[in-house]
C-alpha cells in the first residue's frame, strides 16, 4: 500500500487496494455500527477500515463510515468483495504451536517452568503476519477448512483476543465443557 493522501479518500479507485475488514464485537459495539457499514459474523460484526501508512514503517486505519460508502456509490457486498482479497494480501494467515509461542515468550531463567506451562493436548495459535486484529483470520476463505484437513480433524475455537484465537484439534477426547 502506497502513501495515503487525504484528499483521495472520495475516490474509491484510488484506495480500493487500502480497503480491509476487521472483527468487532457486535454486541458491545451497537452505537457505532449504526454508523458504519458492517457484516454479522456469528455474534460479531465485520467491519472496513482503509489502511494508512505511517512513518517508520508504522501504519493506521481509518474506520469507513456510512456516508463514505454513499460517496463511493458502493454496496457493502461489494465493499467486502475488494476488502476479502487484500486483508488476505496484507495480513497473511499465520498458524503456531502454542509451545512455540510460550518458549519466545518466557526467559532464560524462567526456562524451567516450561515443562509446566506446556498444555497437555495440542493447541494452536491463529492470527495474521501483522499480529494485529488477527482473529479476522477465521473469515478468510478456505482458512479453517484447509488447516482442518491438513490436521485431519475438526478443531474448537477459543476466541482469545481480536488478535489472535486458539485452535484445539478435536481429535484429543476433549470435553467442550473442559475448554
Amino acid at each position: 500500500v502506497k502513501g495515503f493522501h487525504p484528499e483521495e479518500i472520495s475516490d474509491f479507485s484510488k484506495i480500493k487496494g487500502s480497503v480491509f475488514f476487521k472483527l468487532i464485537g457486535k454486541e458491545s459495539n451497537q452505537n457505532l455500527l449504526k454508523d458504519v457499514p458492517y457484516m454479522e459474523y456469528l455474534d460479531l460484526a465485520i467491519v472496513f477500515c482503509i489502511m494508512v501508512n505511517l512513518k517508520g514503517g508504522e501504519w493506521g486505519s481509518i474506520l469507513i463510515q456510512n456516508h463514505l460508502l454513499e460517496c463511493w456509490k458502493l454496496s457493502k457486498e461489494d465493499l467486502f468483495e475488494f476488502a476479502k482479497v487484500n486483508t488476505y494480501q496484507l495480513f497473511q494467515p499465520s498458524l503456531t504451536p502454542i509451545e512455540q509461542l510460550l518458549q519466545r515468550m518466557i526467559s532464560p531463567e524462567e526456562k524451567d517452568l516450561f515443562p509446566t506451562l506446556t498444555p497437555s493436548f495440542p493447541m494452536f495459535v491463529a492470527t495474521n503476519s501483522r499480529q494485529a486484529n488477527g482473529a479476522t483470520v477465521i473469515c478468510y476463505p478456505d482458512f479453517l477448512r484447509k488447516i482442518s484437513e491438513s490436521m485431519n480433524t475438526d478443531f474448537y475455537i477459543l476466541p482469545s483476543s481480536i488478535h489472535e484465537v486458539i485452535l484445539v484439534p478435536m481429535e484429543n477426547g476433549i470435553n467442550i465443557n473442559d475448554l
